[in-house]
């Protein structure tokens, strides 16, 4: 019997350990800090883009815009935003890196196991998640602000850790309307206005394989290939369709060899373009590794460069490929020619910056201060 009244008694000790331990790891896990509310404060309004080292094409009339520096911190980092506007269609550029005074104790404290880094657990702008890279001075990511975003206040919400503590940071700031311009006159595409055109058997199947393509080479996941410099992607300077501008195609179908007009689409210009000459080259804009180099329907011969980091540089239109999938490529480095192919009324090339499956001012690399 007092054999019994010990187990008996054992187990419930061994009972109340257990529970109290459990209670107080789910407690440990349970504790998330309060997050620090801040708001991000203008600092500087004419950043410069980061020195160019290597030569990389640049036109001579060419000239780089500076970008709008906005900033929260504490004592443990410092969050930096870079824009050239902060606004809709535009890319902000993001660093996270811990405060001179941190830096000298992570330095100090090396030989002791409890060194001070930085280590960013979870970054987001609303429900958008960043994807940070580590560099050794930091951390840098990209938000793209899409052309439809919602304008008005947005927060940024990091969850770090600085050393052993955890932390979680908020900072508002502002997100503007974007003017873009809208072209009244439809645009006449020849076959591509036609709506039989697209029906026909070998386009259809051109256009399925172009869709997979496109699909395969933007979902691909790669780590951080960009470096600090960039280039220009033509030897001139001649914009005949800006980034985010509104345009309508006409379209017909063929009656009895009629045209029979019907009322054209509205579409968003997710790209830039440039005029030709034709067979004039184009460069890569930042260094990468060709996931697409080929023929599609609506985008003639074209070329996808994976930046790493779900940043994708696109080219379009070409007459030429200079270059093949799998292919790494330097910034400024020739990868085609201008054409005419696809859907295009004249030679020019269709320059795009797609950053986490959104489509951003291109030209915003060659203006922010990336390192």
């Amino acid at each position: 019997m007092k054999n019994i009244i010990k187990k008996v008694t054992f187990g419930l000790i061994a009972c109340v350990v257990f529970s109290t331990l459990f209670s107080e790891l789910g407690e440990s896990k349970s504790k998330v800090p309060a997050a620090e509310q801040l708001t991000f404060s203008e600092v500087r309004t004419n950043v410069k883009p980061q020195t160019i080292k290597n030569k990389v094409k640049f036109p001579k009339e060419f000239k780089q815009q500076t970008s709008k520096l906005i900033r929260i911190s504490n004592d443990t980092i410092v969050v930096d935003l870079y824009a050239i506007n902060f606004a809709q269609g535009e890319l902000i550029y993001a660093e996270f890196y811990q405060p001179v005074d941190n830096k000298k104790k992570s330095k100090k404290s090396k030989k002791n196991k409890d060194t001070l880094l930085l280590k960013i657990v979870k970054a987001s702008i609303g429900n958008f998640n960043l994807t940070p890279a580590e560099k050794t001075w930091g951390y840098r990511a990209f938000y793209p602000i899409a052309v439809t975003a919602k304008t008005g206040e947005h927060i940024l919400s990091i969850e770090y850790l600085s050393g052993k503590d955890r932390h979680i940071i908020e900072g508002k700031f502002e997100i503007a309307v974007t003017d873009f311009p809208v072209f009244e006159r439809y645009l006449d595409v020849g076959n591509f206005s036609d709506t039989g055109f697209h029906q026909r058997p070998e386009n259809q199947k051109l256009i399925a394989s172009s869709t997979a393509k496109k699909k395969e080479a933007f979902g691909r996941k790669s780590s951080n290939l960009l470096d600090s410099e960039f280039s220009h992607p033509r030897d001139v300077i001649r914009i005949t369709s800006p980034f985010g501008a509104k345009r309508r195609y006409l379209n017909f179908r063929m009656v009895d060899g009629k045209r029979v007009v019907s009322p054209g689409r509205e579409s968003i210009h997710y790209g830039l373009d440039f005029a030709g000459p034709a067979d004039a080259p184009v460069f890569a804009i930042a260094a990468g590794r060709v996931v697409a180099a080929q023929e599609m329907f609506y985008e003639g011969n074209m070329i996808i460069i994976d930046h790493g980091n779900a940043v994708f540089s696109v080219y379009m239109h070409m007459s030429e490929l200079k270059v093949k999938e799998g292919n790494m490529v330097n910034s400024g480095e020739t990868i085609g020619l201008v054409g005419s192919t696809g859907l295009a009324t004249g030679p020019h090339l269709h320059l795009g910056l797609r950053v986490n499956g959104i489509f951003v001012n291109p030209l915003s690399f060659l203006s922010l201060p990336i390192r």
